[in-house]
């Protein structure tokens, strides 16, 4: 049977479970401690920190099976961020991070933002070149990550 992948943006009560869910096992698959990024509150208070006039939480579905996730939020008045970009490892390459990260370009292009920030780990090698080869430019650091292994990146909405 073919798969049938199938994005949606988090909107009722049963999206965000999964949603919570798929971040709380990219965290245990990353490895590094996110504490420093406010993660318990973020966690707890997930449809008001990815609401939809500032981005949202997109989940993508195999079957009716959430296997990954993405979420914009606003991070400045201009500016929007991507976070918890992850799909679970059995269904990568399949195009999963490409529909998920569309989806978030284009809801900030919805949204007006001039750019779209993310961090990332320097080893996840396949989300930097999903990145850059959607146009987005290593910057400096625009926030603090105690990790050295942090990399961040920018796409500019305006060029």
């Amino acid at each position: 049977m073919k798969n049938s992948i199938e994005i949606k943006m988090a909107e009722t009560a049963t999206d965000f479970a999964h949603a919570k869910k798929l971040i709380l096992e990219y965290v245990a698959w990353l490895g590094i401690d996110l504490s420093f990024q406010n993660f318990d509150k973020e966690m707890a208070g997930l449809p008001e920190m990815y609401n939809h006039k500032g981005g949202g939480l997109f989940i993508a579905y195999i079957n009716e099976e959430a296997v990954g996730i993405a979420g914009i939020r606003r991070f400045n008045k201009n500016d929007g961020e991507i976070k918890r970009m992850f799909v679970q490892p059995n269904s990568r390459g399949l195009g999963i991070g490409q529909l998920l990260l569309n989806h978030c370009i284009d809801k900030a292009r919805q949204l007006n933002y001039d750019t779209i920030k993310l961090d990332t780990a320097d080893f996840m090698k396949s989300a930097i070149k999903l990145y850059t080869d959607h146009g987005f430019k290593e910057i400096s650091a625009y926030r603090h990550n105690p990790h050295e292994s942090a990399k961040y990146f920018e796409l500019n909405l305006k060029e």
